[in-house]
């Protein structure tokens, strides 16, 4: 119904904090547009500018009772219409597409953060139980070095007592004495 040259869009960028924009037209073209695009999103406001030949009206939506800029349209146009239906179609269509917008852009990006969220919390889960895996190895070893100390120890000392009691040169004797001696005093600091 409304004869286009160029269309504009602009988009607010969270990773930017500023506006990314994108037009139907040849790159280099639209400098005048960003210009009005920028200040049309500053002011919060829209209209026709009869100079540049141009509509730029925000894209504003209701969310969560307060209204949100999430952009602004911008249309290059040749013949302006001062018809009020005209001006009507295009506050539905701006009306329509920032809704949009405010659907793909915003909602998106949240979900986009919350599967980085969900990633990174991933990730910690699976450093958390690589860890506990490396301590129940060193646990382990642990209380196999221990049990087999207090396995090797007493049954070591059992077996010089038992020679004893069979009997054997007193030299031998008192040498089999202060290994036990030795064996306990080793066995007791473990």
């Amino acid at each position: 119904l409304v004869s286009l040259d160029v269309l504009g869009l602009a988009v607010v960028s969270d990773d930017e904090k500023g506006l990314e924009m994108a037009f139907s037209s040849v790159e280099g073209e639209e400098e005048d547009m960003k210009s009005e695009m920028h200040r049309c999103f500053d002011m919060k406001e829209g209209g026709w500018n009869a100079e540049k030949k141009m509509w730029c009206l925000p894209l504003s939506v209701e969310v969560g009772g307060e209204h949100r800029c999430v952009g602004v349209m911008g249309l290059r146009c040749d013949l302006y219409s001062e018809k009020e239906s005209d001006r009507l179609l295009l506050e539905l269509v701006t009306g329509y597409v920032a809704i949009v917008v405010y659907h793909v852009v915003e909602l998106m990006a949240q979900k986009v953060r919350d599967v980085e969220l969900a990633q990174d919390e991933a990730r910690r889960v699976v450093r958390e139980e690589n860890q506990l895996h490396v301590q129940n190895m060193v646990l382990d070893n642990c209380l196999s070095t221990i049990k087999h100390e207090t396995i090797y120890y007493p049954n070591r000392i059992k077996q010089i007592v038992d020679r004893l009691q069979v009997g054997m040169e007193k030299e031998e004797e008192v040498r089999q004495v202060e290994t036990i001696a030795e064996l306990i005093a080793y066995y007791k600091d473990i």
